[in-house]
């Protein structure tokens, strides 16, 4: 059995804070490491780091993408890493979404299954991206009130927004509107799923995006250890407040029986890790590979949430192509956005490449 380790970083965390216009993405990143290549790797950062500024101790991503020079070098540095052989994993969401996709699993508690069955929101995961995209598009006020009252829910509060909901979709002639009306909604259990959310795990981390985008990333890198047969051990850069939340839902998927759910969109959800171990979490000066993540992370959410800024995305165009193409052939990209965005900003990506290296010409 080969051995791996994955090394992530994040961006964008505001914890169940979903409505921050500055940071509008929260984004994963990591790589997915041989372990006979770690110390060559290690070593070669600290090497060029010393090349670079012999006076840092330290790579930040945001640091060097705040001159041509620097996103050049982490643009360098990307490249290697991704030509040594290591696999980008990655986590990218627009937290809009998120608040009408966690609105959409909030009718799973509070709504009778057989109801959910009629609507396929139960088992296809497409008709639920595809619900969390309406909801979206027809209310976005409504979604952006749930992402508020989520944080502190009240009883009536639910009940009034659900009136809006109803009365919205109604109006616009949704199928989608009976799902929202008094009489088959328990406004109490939906109050308690809120609220669980808030007191489950210690700084409130159950009710944030972070803890799921982790269950997910998880789950990913088991379906890669079962399918290719690895040994994957997993760090995270410190975030102090999801500490031991992360510790918590790693054990119970490390003691869990042996179950999965496939989904309609070709994703595994594993609820038992046999081939993944998280390691906990650690500080990103202390190790060069976590300083990687970082970079990667860095990279990602430049050309995503900077996407206007042409001297940006020039210089880091062939990484984001490079990058998610990789991820998506390994089946290690997850992502929450709206629509088409995504695809629509990797053809800007690609057609900025294929211009610099004269590809088709």
């Amino acid at each position: 059995m080969k051995e791996y380790s994955v090394y992530f970083d994040e961006y964008g965390n505001t914890g169940n804070n979903l409505l921050d216009i500055n940071q509008p993405y929260y984004i994963v990143c990591g790589w997915i490491i041989p372990n006979v290549l770690k110390n060559r790797i290690t070593q070669s950062i600290k090497d060029d780091l010393r090349d670079y500024n012999p006076s840092l101790k330290e790579l930040k991503g945001k640091k060097l993408l705040q001159s041509s020079k620097g996103r050049k070098f982490l643009c360098q540095l990307l490249m290697q890493m991704l030509n040594s052989g290591c696999i980008p994993i990655l986590s990218i969401n627009y937290k809009g979404f998120v608040a009408a996709a966690k609105l959409s699993y909030l009718l799973e508690d509070c709504i009778d299954s057989p109801i959910l069955h009629n609507y396929n929101l139960i088992i296809s995961a497409k008709e639920r991206n595809r619900f969390a995209h309406l909801l979206l598009e027809l209310c976005p006020e409504e979604v952006s009130e749930f992402a508020a009252l989520s944080r502190e829910p009240v009883l009536e509060k639910i009940k009034s927004l659900f009136q809006k909901i109803h009365l919205s979709l109604s109006e616009k002639g949704s199928e989608f509107a009976p799902l929202f009306k008094d009489d088959i909604v328990d406004f109490e259990q939906a109050l308690w799923s809120l609220s669980n959310d808030l007191t489950s795990q210690p700084r409130k981390a159950a009710s944030a995006i972070n803890l799921p985008c982790f269950i997910t990333l998880l789950s990913i890198l088991e379906d890669l250890g079962r399918i290719n047969n690895l040994k994957i051990d997993v760090y995270h850069d410190e975030v102090i407040q999801f500490k031991e939340a992360y510790q918590n839902y790693s054990e119970y998927m490390n003691n869990g029986s042996d179950f999965h759910l496939q989904l309609d969109n070709g994703f595994t959800a594993w609820y038992d890790l046999k081939h993944t171990l998280y390691k906990g979490m650690k500080k990103s000066n202390e190790d060069p590979l976590i300083q990687s993540a970082d970079l990667l992370c860095s990279a990602i959410q430049a050309l995503i949430v900077d996407y206007k800024d042409t001297e940006i995305i020039n210089d880091l165009a062939i990484v984001g192509l490079m990058g998610i193409s990789i991820a998506m052939n390994y089946n290690t990209l997850h992502y929450m956005m709206v629509n088409n965005n995504l695809q629509i900003l990797m053809k800007n990506w690609k057609e900025i490449v294929e211009e610099e290296f004269n590809i088709g010409k």
